[in-house]
């Protein structure tokens, strides 16, 4: 037997979107990191629900009279929600670092924590992500207005009393609705644009690895099946868009700052201008308007779930992702050039 000892398995040189990979990491396979990313969000969905789950247990009462598909009619439903959303998010963040550095062996600039002026990069997301809430609301107003169908589905009563966003109570649920889906909308960046993406890019290609990612992120958002096939399968679609949005949002800029600035920005001013519309045209209790504003930019609420509306939504984001790939083709080239 020779006492010469065998050479040592060459590293694997693994592609990377963000922060070099190191060698010596272990990219999970593509088909299981797609598993692992459903499984994340459905085991945070799971326990951020049990503070729902156990008032309801114990007032059945209130699924009593309840509407397929809709929220229990309960004044604490709101407040019950922003706290599984507070908990959940944090939950995906957590771990999705936890896959990463322990069972990955990768650095957080390998999962889109990289590049100089990351601050500065996530406002400019932030800015675009709202200016694309409200282009949206505009289209969505005049196609809506022009077909005749109700631009909303909220219930908007009487003249606004803008005295009511004086009020410290609206002013503190306001700030909470801010900040809570700001920490929402960077998790399911980090996960979905920074961990699946750059797992799967390592094991694929760079545009497949966008395209299975952002489809993810479109079926995760499945309760827009609550209301029908057809209008699921248009939420879902138009879901995936804004993810490719996100996803060549983040190449261009290598890393997901201004994705997590861009998802949030649009998610803070779509939730948001519509609780400040029902604060101030309603009595309903904040609890209340928040669980209806929600409803109503989920499309659980079925009076809110337009085909027009939805329709619109997808051709928007279809567009932008078009601008954004476009955009992402041509930083390439140049930085092939250079």
């Amino acid at each position: 037997m020779s006492d010469v000892a065998e050479p040592a398995a060459p590293a694997a040189n693994w592609p990377s979107i963000f922060g070099r990979i190191s060698p010596d990491a272990k990219i999970f396979p593509g088909a299981l990191a797609i598993i692992l990313a459903i499984g994340l969000f459905l085991v945070t969905s799971f326990l951020a629900a049990i503070p729902a789950i156990v008032p309801l247990l114990m007032s059945p009462e209130l699924l009593a009279n309840t509407e397929p598909g809709a929220l229990p009619a309960t004044e604490s439903m709101g407040f019950i929600l922003l706290i599984a959303i507070a908990i959940q998010f944090p939950l995906m963040i957590g771990a999705a670092i936890l896959m990463a550095k322990a069972f990955e062996r990768r650095s957080l600039a390998s999962i889109g924590f990289s590049g100089p002026s990351g601050f500065v990069r996530y406002l400019r997301g932030l800015g675009a992500g709202v200016g694309m809430a409200i282009l949206l609301m505009v289209l969505s107003g005049l196609a809506l207005g022009l077909s005749g169908v109700d631009m909303t589905g909220m219930e908007l009563e009487g003249e606004p009393n803008w005295a009511r966003l004086q009020e410290t109570e609206v002013i503190l649920a306001l700030a909470a609705v801010i900040v809570i889906f700001l920490i929402q909308s960077a998790a399911e960046e980090i996960v979905m644009r920074g961990w699946l993406m750059s797992s799967l890019a390592a094991r694929w290609t760079r545009v497949a690895a966008v395209f299975a990612s952002s489809l993810v992120f479109g079926l995760l958002h499945f309760h827009f099946f609550m209301v029908g096939v057809d209008f699921g399968l248009m939420g879902v679609a138009a879901v995936t868009a804004l993810g490719v949005v996100a996803a060549f949002w983040a190449l261009t800029e290598r890393g997901i700052y201004g994705a997590c600035g861009l998802h949030g920005g649009f998610n803070v001013t779509a939730i948001g201008l519509s609780l400040v519309a029902l604060v101030v045209t309603s009595d309903e209790s904040l609890a209340t308007a928040f669980a209806q504003a929600l409803e109503a930019n989920t499309g659980v609420d079925e009076q809110s779930a337009s085909m027009m509306q939805v329709s619109v939504q997808l051709a928007l984001f279809g567009v932008a992702a078009s601008i954004a790939a476009f955009i992402w083709s041509r930083s390439t080239a140049r930085r092939a050039q250079g």
